[in-house]
């Protein structure tokens, strides 16, 4: 019998498996794991002709010809009854291999998937994975985990991918301003109203839009990012070419005078880890020299005086005194690059919960509400 004949043959045979294990051309090799693979596929062998059937897709899974290994991996990737053993053998095998079963391959387990995220570094073999039909959260919280932007994007646009609540706040803890992963996660249509508010003030005011359409909103939800918009303006003007103590005091000044110098505004310098600006603010609010409100602005004790004496809600102190120490944390790092800075500010903020209650409390504070 030709090596070509013997997988269409009426019945297989231990023989076969022996001149398999003999036959020189990587061709023919590669021509049997097509039509055994396809036979395999229809489910049409007897009880003991699986079993030789099974012993040549092992023998075929670990030949030396990558055409061949290929070939196997392309024919078994949808097949639900394939053994498991060959199956994590080629998704461990070299990409050209391993990416069909990693995407396809139904397979594989949440665990099998998680021990091939662990223990690679190759993106293509990450986003193989996000690119699956359906993702546990096990494997969307690994997938994340990897902290890289393509595997996150194509994550975040799978809709088969289930991502939880503590899912999202990590990926926009590490991406928030990524446009493209934000707009992914928006186009979902599956966030809660918990992160949609959330993203309403982390989001571009394009993206604010999208997710009052996308979640039938009602437009005055657009108002705290229109404040937050004029807010990143006056912030911007704090940093412009007369960038010094005189114009910065000038500037708090005319905001206080303005009525504009409010909680939300503070909270928002807060965010933006922008300590000079803080200083100026409570400088004008308690009514003292700049240099004053630095010192007592790093001094726990001394930041509780003078927010009481700016007369701030003492129900929000708590949260606020936090999140002023990871600002003040962060400012010690060395070496960060500005947007560094408010990036670690913001994942610091976001995945210790502040940001929420903070947001809801000047939401609140905004609408005529009262704390309790």
């Amino acid at each position: 019998m030709n090596m070509t004949a013997f997988a269409t043959a009426p019945a297989l045979t231990r023989d076969d498996v022996v001149r398999l294990s003999r036959e020189p051309s990587a061709e023919r090799r590669s021509d049997v794991a097509n039509k055994i693979s396809q036979e395999y596929n229809r489910q049409e062998f007897n009880e003991n002709e699986l079993v030789i059937a099974l012993q040549i897709l092992r023998l075929l899974a670990s030949d030396a010809d990558l055409k061949v290994r290929r070939t196997l991996a392309e024919q078994l990737k949808f097949n639900s009854q394939l053994p498991r053993d060959i199956a994590m053998r080629l998704g461990r095998d070299v990409l050209e291999v391993a990416l069909p079963i990693l995407e396809f391959s139904p397979v594989l387990t949440d665990d099998d998937l998680v021990e091939i995220l662990h223990s690679t570094r190759e993106i293509a073999r990450r986003l193989a994975i996000s690119r699956r039909e359906w993702l546990s959260p096990y494997v969307s919280r690994a997938l994340v985990g990897s902290k890289e932007y393509e595997v996150v994007r194509m994550l975040a646009g799978n809709k088969g991918a289930a991502l939880t609540d503590d899912i999202v706040l990590q990926i926009l803890g590490e991406f928030a301003r990524e446009e493209s992963i934000c707009e992914a996660l928006i186009h979902r249509g599956d966030l809660s109203m918990g992160i949609v508010d959330k993203m309403m003030n982390l989001v571009s005011q394009r993206l604010q839009q999208v997710l009052v359409s996308r979640y039938s909103l009602p437009q005055q939800n657009l108002q705290p990012a229109i404040e937050e918009a004029r807010d990143a303006v006056t912030f911007r003007l704090a940093h412009s070419e007369n960038d010094d103590d005189h114009h910065m005091s000038d500037l708090v000044r005319r905001l206080r005078t303005t009525g504009r110098l409010t909680l939300s505004t503070i909270v928002r310098a807060m965010t933006l880890g922008d300590l000079r600006f803080l200083e100026n603010a409570f400088a004008q609010l308690t009514e003292i020299p700049t240099a004053n409100a630095r010192k007592l602005l790093r001094d726990p004790i001394g930041f509780q005086a003078m927010y009481d004496r700016a007369e701030l809600p003492k129900e929000l102190f708590a949260h606020i005194s936090k999140v002023l120490r990871i600002v003040i944390d962060v400012s010690q790092q060395e070496r960060l690059t500005k947007s560094e800075y408010q990036q670690q500010i913001r994942t610091r903020i976001v995945a210790s919960g502040l940001d929420e209650v903070l947001f809801h409390a000047i939401k609140t504070l905004d609408n005529g509400g009262t704390l309790h």
